[in-house]
């Protein structure tokens, strides 16, 4: 897939943050049309951001 928009997500302890996000981000970009992709760069969390990063969303 090449994307048409490419979101950067800087995170740190972000998780209840990115199970919100990415289901959203994913709908809007369906609803539009939108090819994209989202980075999620992780700043060494301690919870479980990385683990819901990596699954797309509720981990």
């Amino acid at each position: 897939m090449s994307a048409e928009l490419t979101v950067v997500l800087p995170t740190l302890n972000e998780e209840g943050a990115l199970r919100q996000v990415l289901p959203r981000l994913r709908a809007a970009f369906e609803k539009g049309g939108i090819k994209a992709e989202v980075l999620v760069v992780d700043g060494r969390s301690k919870d479980k951001t990385v683990a819901v990063a990596e699954a797309g969303a509720p981990a």
